[in-house]
């Protein structure tokens, strides 16, 4: 676990590690932004017995409100997990990896990966051409 039979185990260590410090480094980045503020309008026309509200979302408010936020965490604890793993190999110290934390990469990989598609999709095919209009 953590190897690649195509790329040299020290390489993929290496690639993968720099990936997590990016993912870290566009959530710390996203954290520190300054405050964003939102105006919740409700279609008085439906019936609805809502206010128009404004909101400001700043610091680790963003974490949770966002799900392309939950979408680089996970991808950053997996390449993190992952790096982890393939340093294990390098430096022959297998048995700090245990079969619950390989467990875990899989799930992030496949969660994060799957997600980060959608957030593409929808970000790419819906939010911006919506803006641009």
């Amino acid at each position: 676990a953590g190897g690649s039979l195509m790329i040299p185990t020290p390489a993929l260590m290496c690639v993968r590690g720099i990936f997590a410090l990016v993912h870290l480094g566009i959530i710390g980045y996203m954290l520190r932004m300054p405050p964003t503020q939102f105006t919740l309008s409700y279609k008085a026309e439906l019936g609805t017995h809502l206010k128009t509200e404004t909101f400001e979302i700043v610091g680790l408010q963003r974490m949770y409100t966002f799900f392309t936020i939950w979408t680089y965490a996970a991808q950053m604890i997996y390449f993190a997990l992952a790096a982890l793993s393939s340093a294990a190999l390098v430096f022959d110290r297998e048995d700090l990896v245990t079969a619950r934390m390989l467990y875990a990469a899989h799930l992030l990989f496949e969660t994060g990966a799957g997600c980060g598609f959608v957030v593409t999709v929808v970000v790419t095919f819906v939010i911006w051409p919506e803006k641009v209009r």
